[in-house]
């Protein structure tokens, strides 16, 4: 018999698996750019309930496609309980790459 979840307790027994996908991640090149993403990642990179991987990528429209093959490749075989894309269009490679539900901010 299994017990039942109820609303705001885990469905796993582990660390919530994260992928986060970004194309607004600071880099040498433009060190403020996206710094609120950073600081996200920071923050849950610190917590013992999640394991967070970041897939970040440059800006531009010809990137999109290019991730969504990179994202593929990389992490081929492997499921996300919640890939998070950060921005709208990022959204694009995350629903294409199909690595677990997808969640747009």
């Amino acid at each position: 018999m299994s017990a039942a979840v109820t609303a705001g307790e885990p469905s796993t027994t582990g660390p919530l698996s994260v992928l986060m996908v970004t194309n607004m991640f600071p880099s040498p090149d433009a060190p403020h750019r996206g710094s609120f993403v950073r600081d996200q990642v920071r923050a849950l990179e610190r917590r013992d309930d999640v394991e967070l991987e970041l897939f970040a990528f440059d800006p531009g429209l010809r990137n999109y496609p290019l991730a969504a093959r990179e994202l593929r490749r990389r992490y081929r075989g492997r499921r996300f309980d919640v890939v998070h894309a950060h921005f709208g269009l990022t959204a694009w490679p995350a629903l294409l790459a199909r690595l677990g539900p997808v969640v747009v901010t």
